[in-house]
Formats: structure tokens, sequence, C-alpha cells
């Protein structure tokens, strides 16, 4: 796990990824996330895929743009 923040956003889960982390289900391999707001558990966890939506248009085109770096190239951003 990564503790990787674009943005501040009221409301991140940023704080509570590791113990909403712990109830995931390991078999699982698609995080769900109707509402991405800041990205805390989209950017802080490691899935095959991500379904990611938020009524913020915008918050969507900042996580677009940067959902295929890897966290290398990510950190020299």
């Amino acid at each position: 796990m990564h503790d990787i923040q674009i943005i501040r956003y009221a409301g991140s889960k940023n704080k509570f990824v590791p113990a909403i982390s712990k109830s995931f289900n390991n078999d699982l391999d698609t995080l769900v996330e109707p509402v991405v707001g800041s990205g805390a558990l989209f950017l802080n966890t490691e899935f095959e895929n991500y379904v990611i939506n938020d009524i913020d248009d915008k918050l969507i085109s900042i996580f677009e743009s940067v959902k295929n770096l890897s966290f290398a190239e990510y950190t020299k951003v």
C-alpha cells in the first residue's frame, strides 16, 4: 500500500484506507468506488481493475490523466 494523495478533499478517506482495506475480500480483483472524491482508495490499493465515479467531472478528468502512470512515474511528477 502506498500513501498517495493528489489533492486534499473534504471527506477524504485517506486516513481510513488501512482500516477499509482490511475489510476487502482477497479474492476480489475490481474496486468499485461510486464516489471517488480524492481517490484515496483508488490510489492506495492494488486491484487489477478499478471502476470510479464522481459527480465532479473535473475530478474524473484528473484521475483519467494519471491512470496509466506507475507509482514510480507518479512520484516523479
